[in-house]
Parts: structure tokens; sequence; C-alpha cells
């Protein structure tokens, strides 16, 4: 009898671990509280320990819900609604982002590597003290949506890097990450007939999601009248295009544009300039014909054939849709046109052009002031003013002038009319139409100097604000010795990202008494605060010169 019950003890034990080794996620991960979507049906989440930045506790627990399909779409096609589900949706592990080249895991941070048009999905954050607030909505907590950046052709919610649990840890928020579709299957455009792609794919998916936080978010205990829509980058286009939408009127509340806006040159342009880039795809896939016939052909090709295509300059937003009426310029400038009225941040990094020096002087020992010059001169050589542009930044250099400088001139150059201007004066001309609504500007002028680069100058470069708002000094400790003033600004820019989307209002920053004001008192020129732990300050006036009088009427013209 006693051989017996061991017996079918060491079964039930060697049954417990095949499960175990076989499905290794469900093993090594706690549950968090399974939630009845009403719609679509019932879906699990996992629990995350999470660091918390002010040391009032060294960590919380928090649900993340990873990976919930939102939508569905043929290719080019806009998406709908994602199908509901009979059994318990397991939302605990990365999905696959959307197509993309050269997608996988860094030696600092872990994500997917797989690809798959059946890409649309969203990550959910919220708290146990948020989520006991589901039923009572007058008590819910306000909502942050990120939209990631990557030039419209890369980059994905399943990232280490974009880990939202560090706002909803730490500001008792539900965070809210958004997958859309990128490159040829989000933005190519072939024409306006119903079988042809259309563009703004990828917008219309993340107005479809910010819909599904309008009908779900409660669940997770936050409130769908208080979400603020943040991006990086591609992402800062994004939401800056939201602002301008009919169609994203009443989806969200407040915005944060972190390095970019819908009125760079890189971030949207005409039909017909979009669909010459179609023309090249089709002829270098050889799909010939007419418009429809070639978007047929399109249909028919791999991933890997669409991904092979190069293009001088990547696919874009279009205007003259019913997405976005106006090009965005137009938008702003017309007083008729009606812009969804919100709360907004807006603000850039000091060197932002930090990729193109990296570009320009790669291999070069002996940088003189021409070598700058020609350089300014091969970026802006199809614009009229191009000798406007190299006078202007390089009329203080001179055979004396240190290898720092002239990096920082070409940065400046490139920087200026691609991120920084359209930024500011996106927001200036916001605040031209809505004077009545808050609004805060900043500039980062610290580096992440403990992180590596390769070597290459970076300045306080494209991205590093990424590394700060998402605690990256703080959850990756145990990999990198930070510094006290990179933890410092970290905790201090998580903590007024939070500040921001819950009140719309900016204080004091981090443990001074400095306030940070609004953007604009009076002046058209936007006021903006200096992050740098070492010295936070408010600088105004700074762009008037740059921004305003010398890139307005070029980028307005």
């Amino acid at each position: 009898m006693y051989k017996k019950i061991m017996m079918i003890c060491t079964i039930l034990i060697n049954l417990l671990l095949f499960i175990c080794l076989t499905n290794l996620a469900d093993c090594s991960k706690h549950h968090a509280p399974i939630i009845e979507l009403k719609n679509y049906g019932k879906i699990r989440g996992i629990v995350q320990n999470e660091v918390m930045v002010n040391f009032s506790t060294i960590a919380e627990d928090i649900y993340l819900y990873q990976g919930i399909r939102y939508g569905k779409a043929r290719r080019f096609d806009r998406p709908e609604r994602a199908d509901s589900w009979p059994d318990i949706y397991d939302a605990i592990e990365y999905r696959a982002a959307c197509p993309q080249l050269g997608i996988k895991s860094s030696n600092f941070f872990n994500q997917t590597e797989t690809i798959s048009e059946d890409c649309l999905f969203l990550n959910v954050w919220t708290t146990k003290r948020a989520m006991e607030l589901a039923n009572k909505p007058k008590e819910r907590r306000p909502v942050m949506a990120y939209i990631h950046g990557g030039a419209y052709k890369k980059g994905t919610i399943f990232n280490q890097n974009y880990d939202g649990g560090i706002f909803s840890a730490n500001g008792n928020m539900v965070v809210v990450s958004i997958a859309y579709r990128l490159g040829p299957f989000g933005f190519l455009y072939t024409g306006d007939e119903s079988e042809q792609a259309n563009g703004n794919q990828g917008f219309y998916d993340q107005i479809l999601a910010l819909q599904w936080i309008q009908e779900n978010i409660h669940y997770f205990g936050g409130d769908p009248n208080q979400v603020t829509v943040f991006g990086q980058s591609a992402g800062a286009f994004s939401t800056a295009n939201l602002i301008l939408s009919p169609l994203a009127s009443g989806l969200f509340h407040r915005a944060i544009l972190q390095s970019g806006s819908s009125i760079s040159d890189t971030a949207c342009a005409s039909k017909s300039h979009e669909k010459s880039k179609a023309k090249i795809i089709a002829e270098k896939l050889n799909c010939l014909g007419n418009m429809t016939a070639i978007t047929k052909c399109l249909r028919q090709k791999s991933i890997k054939e669409l991904l092979s295509v190069h293009l001088d300059q990547q696919l874009m937003a279009i205007y003259g849709s019913e997405f976005l009426p106006l090009k965005p310029v137009e938008a702003l400038k017309n007083d008729h046109y009606k812009i969804n009225k919100v709360d907004l941040m807006f603000g850039a990094n000091r060197d932002e052009g930090d990729f193109y020096v990296q570009n320009s002087f790669d291999g070069e020992h002996n940088v003189s002031v021409n070598l700058v010059k020609k350089k300014i001169r091969e970026r802006f050589e199809k614009h009229s003013y191009v000798e406007d542009v190299v006078h202007f930044y390089t009329k203080n250099l001179n055979d004396s002038s240190t290898l720092e400088e002239k990096r920082i001139a070409l940065s400046h150059a490139y920087g200026d009319y691609h991120i920084i201007c359209p930024t500011i004066l996106y927001g200036e001309e916001y605040h031209r139409r809505f004077s009545d609504t808050k609004q805060y500007s900043y500039r980062l002028m610290a580096p992440v100097k403990s992180m590596f680069f390769d070597n290459k100058w970076n300045g306080v470069g494209h991205r590093q604000d990424l590394f700060y708002i998402f605690g990256v000094p703080f959850r990756f400790a145990h990999k990198i010795s930070f510094t006290q003033h990179e933890r410092d600004l970290s905790r201090d820019m998580i903590e007024a990202w939070i500040h921001f989307a819950q009140n719309g209002i900016q204080g004091t920053i981090g443990n001074t008494n400095i306030e940070w004001k609004e953007a604009f008192d009076g002046s058209s020129s936007a006021h903006f605060m200096a992050l740098d732990s070492k010295h936070y300050h408010m600088v105004n006036n700074y762009f008037k010169s740059i921004c305003d009088d010398f890139w307005r009427p070029k980028i307005f013209a």
C-alpha cells in the first residue's frame, strides 16, 4: 500500500514538473487578478515588483497585463476591434512586435525578438490601490498612454526600457503603452480608393487603442476622463498629430511632446510625396500597373520582401485625409480649424542632432570649420536658404574652435531644424490658439554619462530623456553604477511627468524650492525648465533668436 502511495506521489510530482517545464513562464510568475472586460472576455496578468524612486519604500508590487490584443487588420487596411475570446486571456508575456528590420535585444535592454503583422497589442500597468477604485468613478486614477518612437519604422512596447510600471507604482496611476503598425505596413499610401493603401494606418491603430482605453480602462481603476498621451520622437510626432486630428476628439485630455512635433519635415508629407515612395517600393518589388494593381501585388509580398526596400526617407503621415485634413502647420495657423484642447507639456534635449554628428565625423581625425560647413550644406542642399543655415551655425567658429564646439554647431544645425524648433514652435502656436490651457516646457541639460555609447560623442542626445523618465538609473542599478546626479534627475523627471498627468500643472522641481513656471507669461517665446539636478532653473527667451527669428519663417513658410 505504501509503495502504491509513493508511486502515485512520484507520478503527480513528475506531472507537475512537466507542466512547469513546458510552461515555465506560468511557474515563475505570480498572477495578477483576473479582470473581465465586458466586450472581450476575462484577462489575467502578472505581478511585477517595481522600484520606488523616493525611497519611502524600496519597491512595490503592481499588476501588469501584458500584450492585450486591442485590434486586428488586413495588410494596409484600417484596423478593426479585436474579437472577444471564450477562455481566460493570458496577458503575461511578450508578444510579437510589428514588422521591422533588426529587432533584437541589446546588451542592456531585453525585448521581444519576433515580428508579425498580428501585432496590435497594448500593455497596462496598474496598482492594487487603483484596482480597488474600479467601481468608484469619482475616485479612479489618472491614465498615461505612451506612444513609442522609432522614425515610424521601428520600435516595440515589448522592451524593458519602456516600463510604464515606474509611473504606475510611484504615482498610483494606470499606464498604457500602445503598439502600432510601422513602415510600409503602417504608413504606405497608394491612393484613396477602397482597395488601395489609404495611408496613416499606424495612426488609426493609435486611435483604436485610445478608444479601447475609453471603453476599458476603468476595469483597471483608470479614469477615462483623465488620459495623458505622451510620446518621444515619432511618438511625439504622433501625439502632435492626434492633437490636430478630429478623429481623436475627446480621447485624451493632456499631452506631452518629447523631442518632436508634427511640423517637422520628417513627420508629415503630402499625398503625392508619399505616393512617389510607394511607386519606388512597387518598382523594386516588380509590382506593375495602376495603383490598385500595385496595392494588390504588394499585399501578396512577404514581410521580408517589403522590409527589404530601402528608401532615402522613411514613410510618414499624410495630410489631406480624414485623420489629418490640413497640413499641420496650416492647421495650427488656421484659427477656424478645430484643434483638440488639452493641457500641454513640450520640450527637447540639448543636443538632438547627436546622431547626425556621429555619422558625419565617423573616421574624421581633423575636423575643420570647412568640414562642418560642408556637412551642413549636404543636409540642407535642397533648400534655398542653405547658406543662411551655414552662416547662422558657423558664424562663431574659427580655426581655434575646439572639436566640441564644432560638434555642437553641427548637432544644433540638424537638431534645431528637425526636432527642437518644430517642438518649440508647435507649443508656441498652440498657446496662441489656447492660452487658457496649462502649458509647460523643458530642456534636458544633463547627459546620461554612465551609459555606454560605443565611445561616440553624444552630448545630451536624442532619446536620453527616456533613460531618465523610465527610471533606468533605479531599475538597472544592478548592472551599472549610476551617479547620484543621474538618480536625482531621474526621480525628479518621473515625479514631474506624474504631477503633470495627475493635475495638468507643475510645482517646484524635485526637492528644491525652484518653481517650474508655465511656458508663457505674456511672452510669445517659450520659457523652459532646464532639467539638470545640479542646477535647476527657468530660462526665458532662449529660443527667440533660434526658433522664433531664424527658423519660424522657414518652417511656417
